[in-house]
């Protein structure tokens, strides 16, 4: 009877630990994680520093050295970060550059909240969500048709020409091919503007098709099946990219060919 009590008396008092948030349990959950393991508060950490916004465990640094996981965590490098106190920046161990909330500032990977460089845009996004990222310049408003892109979202009509460099029309709308990489004429005399793409989410309403071996597919409406469409191009100027011959004003394409089986296509 006496063992059987002191059973239970201990079973109680593992219990009362338990509801009481005692430290019972063992494992991942503990305190004392090393740097680069996942944490949601300072006490989980070995160090003592949880980074706020990335969840892993920190340390103050002089070197990339002093980041270095040895428990297979997140790889961290020695950078700049908000000072939990003051705000102010502090050399911590922090995600590389490119990686969360951290741009290279000076090759040193830094907390976009220490940044107000417009430039680094590509790492922290705009704070004007009217506005878009242009790599090396900043947050720019969207780009009018012929103005000069680089991603489809530089553009009003999210449509960058995939050679030329400039902003299109949009995919599906009317079209020439002065404005429009790849003019369609559909039954009934109406225009469509297409463009190369590498997906449905490329098309709008289109779906986006061809030679998926190849990788030759442009954006295609119902209307368009089999031969009832014809196709007016853009003219590919000197040194931009081409497939045929008939693609440039010059009348001669330099390119690689990809082929599969007896099908081929040029990478100009």
């Amino acid at each position: 009877m006496r063992r059987s009590a002191l059973l239970f008396t201990s079973l109680a008092l593992s219990l009362l630990v338990a509801s009481c948030g005692g430290p019972v349990s063992s494992g991942p959950s503990d305190a004392g994680r090393p740097i680069g393991a996942g944490c949601t508060s300072d006490g989980d950490c070995e160090s003592g520093a949880c980074l706020s916004g990335t969840n892993v465990c920190t340390a103050p640094c002089t070197a990339d050295s002093d980041c270095t996981s040895t428990s297979g965590g997140r790889a961290l490098v020695c950078g700049v970060t908000s000072c939990a106190s003051s705000g102010s920046g502090c050399a911590m161990c922090v995600p590389p550059c490119g990686s969360g909330p951290y741009t290279c500032v000076g090759a040193v990977s830094t907390a976009c909240a220490l940044v107000d460089d417009p430039t680094h845009c590509i790492d922290c996004g705009c704070a004007d969500a009217t506005t878009h990222c242009a790599r090396d310049l900043g947050c720019l408003p969207p780009a009018a048709v012929g103005e000069p892109c680089a991603l489809n979202n530089d553009c009003a009509t999210n449509n960058c020409s995939t050679f030329a460099g400039v902003c299109r029309v949009a995919v599906g709308t009317a079209c020439t091919a002065e404005d429009c990489d790849a003019c369609l004429h559909l039954p009934g005399g109406t225009t469509h503007c297409s463009r190369e793409c590498r997906g449905d989410s490329d098309c709008r309403t289109d779906r986006c098709l061809g030679n998926t071996t190849l990788g030759v597919l442009e954006c295609l409406p119902t209307a368009c099946t089999g031969t009832a469409c014809t196709v007016e191009r853009a003219v590919h100027e000197t040194g931009q990219t081409c497939r045929a011959d008939a693609d440039c004003r010059s009348g001669a394409c330099f390119a690689s060919m990809r082929c599969s089986g007896s099908d081929c296509v040029a990478d100009g």
